[in-house]
């Protein structure tokens, strides 16, 4: 899912402490070796896509996938030589397969089995030799469908695509963005309405290859059609979105790179927008890494954020309030520089964190994963829900009532309970047999007091948690 490391939004006390290693896995081999992505599949492990060459030495280097269980320990892994040369994002499907999107030649999307064995791939854009067309991002959509998101075209302005596949493989549409000018593009989210977020930067004036760019953010509906789009940054520096999360709140926080002195200084860089687009704050950070490389945010299932970032042999997981102040850093440290590109939470609320490191004086790189303890300090904490799955709450936090929304692409059982703060069960809100598609509950506090509760989702898909703010 998402291709960098991690901003996280609102961390509370129990982040004071800093966060113990659990395990590390590496993968080395005579070819540089890159991790793009991870996330957590449903029997606890982790799937890794990146690009790396065989263990046997042989000098051939291609896209390919590392299953990797709870511990750590390497399940498989898949080479796709000849077929790609790099993967940038993946997800698990909800039929437990998995898509991917990457590079060479021009912008390919690829579904396989559980076990990375191919079912059906297909190839879009330009021609490769001229132009550059690549998949950076990619998102299940509640009917099952693919759509992923690319960028490309040196021969002109590079514009920004959507293409939605059905599940089959058949294409459906494609959509484009962008003006006269030249837009990068580097993530994609999925909003409550079914639509997009679409987050990368814009040249100003029109002028490619300028250096001045501003955070560029496109909104749209669920068949791909421009609802708005909106620029922004500051005077005598650059702004790059290169990751972002829709918060509980329906708001949209977001996270990139500012930069100044021709990209010698490169600072994190967070905003929060409304639902609309509108900014409510924006803020960087010189003090977290002058030279910082990579960053992705997300909400945590109980409604707080956090910061990821890597910038020379460190890896940063950094703790924000809701307004951006800094909270707690912590800090990972290689023996030479390393690139933090991905994140995500294991069933515990422990990170996940994968990328690359330079193992030696050679400037080959080699491919790592680390797993922190948990961030939560409680147990059984839900995975990565599928894509198709979802829990919100709006407005929250509330003063008399709110609405929970949640989808399912299929009819199961689920139960809807509240708990309390001391994790006690207060009311069970929705129970039983279910159809697919979007629910509402109107949630009223009439008899509740002010303070901190828990909404969890139960399906037999998975489970969510959303935190809820009552202040009377």
């Amino acid at each position: 899912m998402k291709n960098l490391l991690i901003l996280l939004c609102a961390f509370s006390s129990a982040f004071a402490q800093p966060l113990d290693t659990l395990w590390t896995y590496t993968y080395s081999s005579a070819e540089d070796d890159e991790a793009e992505d991870i996330f957590a599949t449903r029997d606890g492990g982790f799937v890794v896509g990146g690009r790396g060459g065989l263990r046997t030495g042989e000098p051939d280097e291609s896209g390919f996938l590392i299953k990797l269980d709870n511990e750590g320990h390497e399940q498989w892994i898949r080479h796709y030589l000849g077929e790609f040369t790099r993967i940038n994002a993946l997800i698990e499907t909800s039929v437990g397969g998995l898509a991917m999107t990457g590079s060479d030649p021009g912008f390919i999307i690829t579904v396989t089995d559980s076990v990375g064995n191919i079912e059906w791939m297909r190839t879009a854009g330009y021609t490769p030799t001229i132009d550059v067309d690549r998949g950076v991002d990619i998102v299940e959509t509640y009917d099952g469908s693919i759509v992923a998101l690319t960028w490309g075209s040196i021969t002109a302005a590079p514009d920004i695509d959507l293409l939605k596949y059905s599940a089959e493989g058949d294409s459906l549409w494609t959509r484009t963005y962008g003006g006269i000018g030249s837009e990068h593009a580097y993530d994609l989210l999925k909003t409550p309405d079914n639509g997009f977020i679409i987050l990368g930067e814009i040249e100003l004036d029109g002028s490619a290859g300028g250096f001045e760019t501003q955070a560029y953010v496109v909104k749209a509906d669920e068949n791909g059609f421009e609802e708005w789009t909106r620029a922004f940054g500051e005077v005598d520096s650059s702004e790059r979105l290169m990751s972002g999360d829709i918060l509980s709140d329906g708001s949209i926080i977001v996270a990139g790179l500012q930069t100044r002195e021709s990209w010698i200084v490169r600072n994190p860089y967070v905003a929060r927008l409304t639902p609309t687009g509108d900014t409510l704050w924006t803020r960087s950070y010189p003090e977290l890494g002058p030279i910082a490389w990579d960053c992705t945010i997300r909400e945590l299932p109980t409604g707080e954020i956090g910061l990821g970032l890597s910038y020379n042999e460190n890896m940063f997981v950094v703790i924000l309030d809701g307004s951006g102040e800094v909270l707690n850093t912590n800090v990972f440290t290689f023996v030479l520089m390393t690139r933090g590109r991905s994140m995500c939470l294991a069933n515990d609320g422990s990170l996940v964190l994968a990328g690359f490191n330079i193992s030696n004086q050679n400037n080959q790189t080699d491919l790592f994963v680390l797993r922190t303890e948990s961030i939560l300090g409680v147990e059984n904490f839900p995975s990565e829900r599928p894509l198709t799955f979802s829990l919100y709450a709006y407005p929250n936090p509330f003063n008399a009532e709110t609405t929970l929304k949640f989808s399912l692409d299929h009819p199961q059982l689920i139960e809807l309970t509240l708990y309390n703060q001391m994790g006690q069960a207060v009311e069970t809100l929705m129970q039983g047999q279910v159809s697919a598609g979007d629910f509402s509950y109107y949630l009223s506090a009439d008899f509740l007091p002010s303070g901190t509760y828990y909404a969890q989702l139960n399906t037999q898909d998975c489970q969510f948690t959303r935190k809820l703010v009552l202040i009377k």
